[in-house]
């Protein structure tokens, strides 16, 4: 029978390891591996061969950490142990994660083992802003999915579960930002990062249109605050105007039309 032990917080193990990894999955998990500066590390180890990692980084005041997978191939499903010791020995309240190359596998990690989950690009330009403004609320990165542990705190049931009237009082939400506020099944108002991304699950967008509408959100409102948008963040994080167009092309369906009075939401006037 294999044996798992742990080695914690130790970076230089940790290069070693990722070192020797095949170099598609560390392109696919690393933007530049130099940049690498994990506030908490832990590898799995089976009978001492290293096969997992999971790392984060994490916020000045410890309430939110930004969680990472690594896995040799076929040893996927000890990440998830690499995370769960992760998530004992870092004592985090709130756990994000950020998907490069979104797959089945890593969404579904994702839904249940994290609290929010975003774009790794979109997460990229709101940490650049943040860097050069400030902290604003128009800086925070759309989640893509909604994950399980949100939907639970909002008390919404399963995706899969909405009826029809339901979905009607998200998507005419969504299409009525300026004039109406919506409360979740138990009462709480939802905040529009949570909402559009509760709307990209009902409408059923892929993955990647997910991704390119955040990150052009975070583009315009890089350019309504003045800030340059240089050759590489253009190449890297290229606005997919055509995109955001059609899911809004999408609401506008909605726009105009009466409030739906069945669901399991209320829709209230601002």
């Amino acid at each position: 029978m294999a044996t798992l032990s742990y080695v914690i917080d130790d970076i230089d193990y940790a290069r070693s390891f990722v070192n020797s990894l095949p170099r598609k999955i560390v392109r696919a998990r690393f933007s530049t591996n130099s940049e690498w500066d994990p506030k908490h590390i832990v590898i799995v180890l089976r009978n001492d061969t290293p096969i997992a990692m999971a790392d984060c980084i994490v916020t000045f005041d410890r309430r939110s950490a930004n969680g990472s997978l690594l896995a040799a191939p076929n040893c996927g499903a000890y990440a998830i142990h690499a995370l769960i010791k992760l998530k004992a020995h870092a004592s985090i309240e709130h756990w994000e994660s950020t998907l490069r190359l979104p797959t089945k596998s890593t969404i579904a990690i994702s839904r249940r083992f994290f609290d929010s989950t975003f774009d790794q690009g979109t997460w990229e330009i709101s940490n650049g802003m943040v860097e050069n403004l400030g902290p604003n609320p128009l800086f925070a990165p759309t989640p893509i999915i909604m994950n399980d542990s949100l939907l639970s705190f909002l008390g919404i049931p399963k995706l899969q579960l909405l009826d029809t009237q339901s979905i009607s009082q998200i998507l005419y939400a969504a299409s009525n930002r300026d004039r109406v506020k919506i409360l979740s099944p138990n009462g709480l108002v939802m905040d529009n990062p949570s909402l559009m991304a509760l709307t990209f699950e009902v409408l059923n967008l892929t993955m990647s249109l997910r991704q390119n509408i955040t990150r052009t959100i975070l583009v315009n409102a890089m350019q309504t605050q003045g800030l340059p948008i240089t050759d590489k963040t253009r190449k890297r994080f290229k606005s997919d105007m055509e995109s955001f167009n059609s899911y809004f092309s999408e609401l506008l369906k909605f726009r105009n039309i009466d409030s739906p009075q069945t669901g399991s939401f209320v829709i209230e006037n601002w």
